[in-house]
């Protein structure tokens, strides 16, 4: 779990690590995310649990409030939220950005609204392409105040799937990154606490910055081991 409400002013190394390149390698979309928020209300205005519904929906509608706030591009309404896998710093997490068709772009991580992070992989390490699937430890953490001035933070850690195929003709690998069930930090409209549970599911195609297994790339370049 990432603190992210309390790190607002401490992201700037980051930032600039992102802002090096807009352009993505390999990016890949959120394509669907539901969940639940279990909250505790603000301590003396209720005694009883809050359960509430959360979909990317709404949690665009939050993301897209946020970004105005903090003095970005008004977001335009197809705008997704996108992950890209190869461009990873050690305190953002990997690069999630905003962007659309036309050329939108509004970096999440290193202005604190999104935290996305691969920690751990179970796999067979490959030199070659070909196709794999391989169970990660994920966490996707979206955060930020909504159109009713509330804060709002759903936060989803767990034991996930990473998969991807590779055309053998073309090069293009199609690669799928997500959760079926998580939990984490939940505030709802600036609850004291609250709990998070659901998923999300991230796909994309094209043909990846290296050529090799992306289980193979996160162990040795991201996570450092055998190095």
């Amino acid at each position: 779990m990432k603190p992210i409400k309390i790190l607002i002013c401490a992201l700037a190394a980051g930032a600039m690590t992102f802002a090096a390149s807009k352009a993505p390698a390999f990016p890949l979309t959120l394509k669907s995310l539901s969940g639940t928020i279990n909250s505790t209300a603000v301590a003396g205005t209720s005694t009883t649990a809050a359960k509430h519904s959360v979909t990317l929906k709404t949690l665009m509608l939050i993301v897209s409030n946020q970004v105005v706030l903090y003095g970005g591009p008004t977001p335009p309404a197809k705008a997704a939220i996108v992950v890209e896998p190869y461009q990873y710093d050690s305190v953002n997490g990997f690069h999630v950005y905003l962007t659309n068709s036309s050329g939108y772009f509004y970096s999440l991580s290193s202005n604190n609204v999104a935290y996305f992070n691969i920690s751990d992989i179970a796999t067979t390490i490959k030199s070659n392409g070909g196709s794999e699937i391989d169970t990660i430890l994920v966490e996707l953490d979206i955060s930020g105040t909504g159109p009713d001035g509330q804060y709002y933070e759903f936060d989803v850690f767990g034991s996930g799937k990473l998969s991807a195929s590779t055309n053998a003709k073309t090069g293009i690998v199609k690669t799928t990154i997500s959760l079926r069930s998580g939990a984490g930090l939940g505030i709802y409209q600036d609850s004291d606490d609250g709990v998070s549970s659901g998923g999300f599911n991230f796909l994309g195609s094209g043909i990846p910055p290296i050529v090799e297994p992306y289980s193979t790339f996160w162990y040795f370049d991201v996570a450092g081991f055998g190095s």
